[in-house]
């Protein structure tokens, strides 16, 4: 696994980021610190105020829960305008053709929202490059939650191959170490 780091240009903290992919978390935390503050603040004073600490201390967690919402929702704002910019942060790097070197690469594919995000949880992306000493198989999958990638790799020296074609976004490998057909590719 490999992290991804967000671009400054971006404005949005590692903190933010996982605020928004954890509301859970955001809401337990004010909760627990609400009430605990509550009790800290009011039990002292509970025998002097009366019934109003009651309603102090029911409204301090109700307050932090209402004060986690809205982080929270910050926080998504501040993915939602930002998480484009780190998705070509990570893909841009691949799109490095030479005249030695070809590369293909597919569409990245996503999967899995969360309430109130633009991005998906995880995307996958298909990358050939072709050299002339070997040819590079991999897939690519990027954790867009934990802010992580993934990859599986093949690496395929000039000697082993057989047969290599690349038609219609559809690139077919014969080699000694088997046989790839990988569809929906585009040439960088």
């Amino acid at each position: 696994m490999h992290r991804i780091t967000i671009p400054d240009e971006t404005g949005i903290s590692h903190q933010q980021w996982q605020q928004a992919w954890n509301p859970i978390d955001i809401v337990v935390r004010y909760f627990v610190a609400s009430f605990v503050l509550a009790g800290v603040l009011l039990m002292p004073l509970a025998w002097m105020v009366g019934s109003y600490a009651l309603v102090v201390f029911i409204l301090f967690p109700i307050l932090g829960i209402s004060l986690s919402m809205i982080i929270w929702r910050r926080a998504c704002t501040a993915v939602n305008t930002a998480y484009q910019e780190v998705l070509n942060d990570i893909t841009n790097w691949r799109n490095q053709s030479s005249d030695k070197i070809e590369i293909l690469a597919s569409d990245l594919n996503g999967s899995g929202n969360q309430y109130c995000l633009e991005p998906a949880k995880k995307y996958t992306l298909t990358y050939v490059k072709v050299a002339g000493e070997y040819t590079l198989l991999e897939e690519v999958t990027i954790d867009f939650a934990n802010l992580e990638t993934s990859t599986k790799s093949e690496r395929i020296p000039s000697q082993q191959i057989v047969a290599q074609s690349f038609e219609s976004g559809i690139y077919k490998l014969h080699s000694s170490k088997g046989i790839w057909k990988i569809d929906g590719l585009q040439k960088q």
